[in-house]
């Protein structure tokens, strides 16, 4: 078996013999909610009925201080334009 003192010395060697540092890396740490966050259910039912409408796909994004973003996809020129005949634009 193996102590600890030869696994730092392997640890060591292996960084001489590459010449980099062996540093370990993190990942950053963000504030960001996860992309799998669930919606309310109000929300859920809004964003449901809105791609029934549009007839592609929408997705709501609230954010803490009650405002968010709604983003509605369109695929191209015709799509966007039978998209904003249905807002009446």
């Amino acid at each position: 078996m193996y102590s600890r003192n030869h696994a730092a010395r392997a640890f060591r060697k292996a960084g001489r013999a590459t010449g980099k540092d062996m540093a370990i890396e993190r990942a950053p740490v963000t504030n960001a909610k996860p992309a799998t966050a669930k919606l309310p259910p109000a929300y859920k039912r809004i964003e449901d009925n809105m791609a029934s409408h549009f007839s592609t796909r929408v997705k709501i994004r609230p954010q803490e201080n009650r405002q968010g973003n709604i983003l509605i996809e369109f695929y191209n020129d015709e799509d966007l334009e039978r998209i904003m005949d249905k807002m009446n634009l």
